[in-house]
């Protein structure tokens, strides 16, 4: 490809991203009036805030209309929450949070699981938990560590060996959801 050739493609893709943005701002009088009142403490420096921002603002809004009057209550409270937390808490939130994101997809789940169950133990049996965490040594945190990952190792296989074999996967056998044996 000729220098001109290169030249005029980075033009038109630095054009492109600088005028994508420019396209993607929305106005103030742009807004529907249930997204003005719920965005009004920007309403002075709207015009200002670069496109990026208004449109996660945007959407920040339109899920704010679609919450119950209880999501809203606990979204304020846990923006109360936010608020009152120290600057480095935040900061190792947003930190924990970030390496959260950057987990395998399956991590996450596993992740997730786990904080449901501890939700759903009663107020008495998550205390009970906590302090029997923090009681421990850290060689002993290590080692419940240790046979937690063991236990959840053993429960895979347990599962996978149970799991009927299907092609495709290892054991081949029938196709998933169909009920049908596959052609070799």
């Amino acid at each position: 490809m000729s220098k001109s050739k290169r030249l005029w493609q980075g033009i038109v893709i630095i054009a492109g991203m600088l005028l994508g943005n420019a396209a993607w701002a929305v106005a103030w009088s742009e807004l529907s009036a249930a997204e003005q009142q719920t965005l009004s403490p920007f309403a002075d420096t709207w015009q200002d805030l670069p496109a990026e921002r208004q449109q996660t603002l945007q959407r920040g809004a339109k899920r704010w209309a679609d919450m119950s009057p209880e999501q809203r209550l606990r979204a304020r409270e846990r923006l109360q929450t936010w608020r009152a937390m120290p600057d480095e808490r935040r900061a190792q939130v947003r930190q924990r949070f970030k390496h959260f994101r950057e987990l395998p997809p399956h991590q996450q789940r596993q992740i997730a699981r786990q904080y449901r169950w501890f939700k759903d133990q009663t107020p008495a049996q998550r205390e009970a938990l906590r302090q029997r965490w923090q009681a421990m040594t850290p060689a002993q945190r290590t080692e419940a560590r240790a046979r937690a990952q063991t236990q959840r190792q053993e429960m895979k296989q347990k599962f996978d060996n149970k799991a009927p074999a299907r092609p495709g996967f290892p054991g081949g056998g029938m196709s998933p959801g169909h009920g049908k044996p596959t052609k070799p």
